[in-house]
């Protein structure tokens, strides 16, 4: 999806601190990082920043996790996250189903772990395209300086058009009524 820069609409493409690529969730994942990181004085694993230190276990159970369950009703954010000027959007699903009985005993005597450890640690992941079709939504302006002009143009030649071929058809009305007139007469 590509959106169209200021003044058109409100999309940015500025680059964030930890994440690669700019999408408003990974912005909003930020700010959340962010408000984090200056409430508990530390930082989550996936945060990635150099100059903060990991939080403890102790540290993640009293202090980032209430806060991340706060972080939606905090009203004081300065955090403006608008659309991406540039997106790439993948739909997801998500199918399950247990394995089989006869999969966890194969498992446990190929690797020697017991069956119920399988049980418990063993899952299949498969990724697919449903469709292999990629749609691209591209907003443009709906008028360009150009094509205004054009329209107005057009607008222009047809009103004024057909106001002369009104008026010619007027003179021709005229003119027959009075041919047919004199016709009648024999007079002219």
């Amino acid at each position: 999806m590509k959106n169209l820069p200021s003044p058109w609409e409100n999309c940015t493409s500025h680059r964030l601190d930890r994440f690669w690529s700019y999408s408003r969730a990974a912005c909003q994942e930020e700010c959340l990082a962010n408000h984090i990181m200056k409430k508990c004085h530390c930082q989550e694993l996936y945060m990635n920043d150099s100059s903060a230190r990991f939080c403890s276990p102790k540290e993640l159970a009293t202090c980032v996790e209430p806060t991340r369950h706060i972080y939606p009703r905090v009203k004081n954010t300065t955090c403006s996250c608008p659309d991406p000027c540039e997106d790439r959007i993948y739909e997801t699903s998500i199918s399950q189903s247990t394995l089989s009985n006869s999969f966890f005993l194969d498992l446990a005597a190929k690797h020697g772990k017991t069956e119920q450890y399988w049980r418990d640690n063993a899952a299949i992941l498969q990724v697919y395209y449903p469709d292999l079709i990629e749609e691209n939504v591209v907003h443009q302006k709906s008028f360009s300086v150009m094509t205004l002009f054009c329209n107005i143009g057009g607008v222009f030649g047809l009103v004024l058009g057909a106001g002369f071929i009104s008026v010619v058809e007027v003179f021709d009305f005229c003119f027959t009524k009075i041919l047919s007139g004199c016709k009648k007469r024999k007079s002219c």
